[in-house]
Parts: structure tokens; C-alpha cells; sequence
């Protein structure tokens, strides 16, 4: 029975890690697509797209790395 509870929180553990990873990676995604408007944000005197990408891509290093190390230490 103990056997069985410590494989469901591991593959439990595994499953959030799989979620957080799919979430860092579109996070990702998302700063890419934003990086397109950074030039002509600079260009225009402006910072929004330069921060707001640059917060994104932190982000979703961030739950990456989270992910990673949940998947990594349960299995």
C-alpha cells in the first residue's frame, strides 16, 4: 500500500512537471512573438515591447527550470 501512494505522488509530481513545462514553453512562444514589435518599439522611443518580452522570457525560463526539476527529481 505505501508502495503504491509513493509511485502515485511521483507520477502526480511528473504530471505537474509535464504541465509546467508545456506552460514555460508557450510562455516562451509568446515573448518570440512579442520580439518581433522590439525594433520598432526601440525605433519609436518606446520600452513596452522590450519589457514586456523580456518579462515574459524570464517567466518562462522560470517554469522551465520548476518543471524541469519536478520531472527530474521524481523519476
Amino acid at each position: 500500500m505505501q508502495e503504491t501512494k509513493t509511485y502515485d505522488a511521483k507520477v502526480a509530481a511528473q504530471r505537474r512537471g509535464s504541465a509546467a513545462l508545456a506552460v514555460g514553453w508557450t510562455l516562451l512562444a509568446f515573448a518570440m512573438i512579442a520580439g518581433i514589435y522590439v525594433f520598432q518599439d526601440i525605433r519609436e522611443g518606446s520600452r513596452l515591447f522590450v519589457d514586456y518580452s523580456g518579462v515574459l522570457a524570464l517567466l518562462g525560463l522560470m517554469v522551465l527550470g520548476y518543471g524541469r526539476r519536478l520531472r527530474r527529481s521524481n523519476g
